[in-house]
């Protein structure tokens, strides 16, 4: 039996009707079009973006229907487990899960699709978002589609042979670069029109979907570079959307309530050079950045990162370098020209490129593009500016790939 995409777009289309929007635009200029998600299979059935079966039924004739009773085409079952999600079950073949426009299932639907599947990872699983999709900051709807994965690799009912292909994205899916250089980190695939499943040749299947979870396994070590509100961190935090386990190393100032006076520190009390409670601004960006993360993210606040990245398996955001550094030279007297400070600090870099170069975890960094601006007027400014800038470049030349945000488009640099 082999599955065939005839339609990889959403419910409405792509590009959308009437619309003048540059994603649609860019696409009618190039003659894309996407007709809405279809699975089509060799033995003559097939199930549409709605969950709608048509096709040869058992006894013969042509017929369609909606999934109310879970009756079978030609010898196939069809489930219905939660809005929008289908289990297509074979008789020796294996199984697929047809979910083109779930986007994030509650933990209700998880569980019965667990269930469902009997403890037996699927062959392939179709996913995508919900019709319009788009969170309020302006979130693809991708990266909910991710989550979904690491969800339902936490679950169990994701294997590493099981095929996640990812499909039914329309015009809200406004950066195709970064979805492009997710896809390999989230051990997932795009869908394309034409492309097949066979799921009578056990080998080819499983080892092409065993390549593509090792790659999300083995994804390296990553270098996000970008400006002030560029959304790099926005980005980086997409590349591990499908992780299952994810520690956010954060390096910068802790966010401290104003209220919260028993946190603050006393006179006697040590402060760390990443603490500036006081900081009611800094506060609203860290805690921007904690709403936006999955909740089942692990956070680490510290500039001692060389530790976690040495020893820590589960794949790591590092974010910020500039941040670590700036906390470093704090601690190693640099803004006051403290004698032996140079030294201190090129053996806490080195420290940290043993680990970095030494990681074998998925290992996503972020950090800043400084050297781009006027030179500063302080010679703070200055010494951190040049720090920095040498700091990335040992860094990249220690990484696997780097990318540049630039007003929320994405670079990749050449190694």
């Amino acid at each position: 039996m082999r599955l065939t995409l005839t339609g990889i777009g959403p419910a409405e289309g792509f590009p959308a009707k009437v619309c003048a929007c540059a994603a649609c635009s860019r696409a009618r200029r190039a003659g894309e079009i996407r007709e809405p998600a279809r699975l089509e299979s060799s033995d003559g059935w097939a199930i549409g973006v709605d969950g709608a079966i048509s096709g040869n039924a058992s006894g013969g004739g042509t017929s369609s229907r909606n999934l109310s009773d879970g009756a079978g085409f030609a010898g196939v079952d069809f489930a219905e487990v939660g809005a929008g999600v289908v289990v297509v079950q074979t008789p020796v073949m294996g199984t697929v899960v047809w979910a083109p426009q779930v986007g994030e299932p509650d933990d209700v639907v998880v569980e019965a699709l667990n269930r469902q599947l009997g403890g037996q990872a699927p062959r392939a699983i179709y996913l995508g978002p919900v019709p319009n999709a788009a969170a309020d900051d302006g979130e693809m709807p991708s990266v909910g589609c991710a989550r979904t994965l690491a969800r339902l690799r936490a679950a169990g009912v994701i294997g590493p042979g099981t095929r996640c292909v990812l499909l039914g994205f329309g015009h809200r899916e406004t950066h195709p670069a970064r979805l492009a250089a997710c896809l390999p980190v989230w051990g997932a695939e795009l869908g394309a029109l034409g492309q097949t499943l066979d799921l009578e040749s056990d080998g080819a299947a499983a080892s092409s979907a065993a390549a593509v979870a090792r790659v999300g396994a083995t994804a390296g070590r990553v270098l996000v570079l970008g400006g002030s509100g560029s959304g790099k961190s926005a980005f980086a935090e997409q590349m591990l959307s499908a992780a299952p386990e994810v520690v956010y190393l954060a390096t910068g100032p802790k966010p401290t309530a104003a209220e919260d006076v028993s946190s603050l520190p006393g006179p006697d009390d040590e402060q760390s050079p990443t603490e500036h409670p006081e900081d009611d601004e800094w506060n609203a960006r860290v805690r921007k950045h904690q709403d936006r993360r999955p909740a089942w993210w692990s956070t680490l606040e510290t500039i001692d990162v060389v530790q976690p990245l040495a020893e820590d398996g589960r794949a790591i955001l590092l974010d910020s370098v500039g941040t670590w550094l700036s906390g470093v030279l704090d601690r190693c007297g640099a803004w006051d020209d403290r004698p032996g400070w140079r030294e201190q600090l090129d053996a806490d870099v080195e420290e940290l490129l043993q680990a970095w170069t030494g990681r074998s975890a998925p290992l996503v960094a972020v950090s800043d593009e400084v050297g781009w601006s006027i030179v500063p007027a302080t010679e703070s400014g200055r010494l951190f500016r040049d720090q920095l800038g040498r700091l990335n470049a040992k860094l990249a030349d220690a990484s696997e790939d780097v990318f540049v945000v630039v007003a929320g488009r994405l670079l990749r640099t050449d190694p």
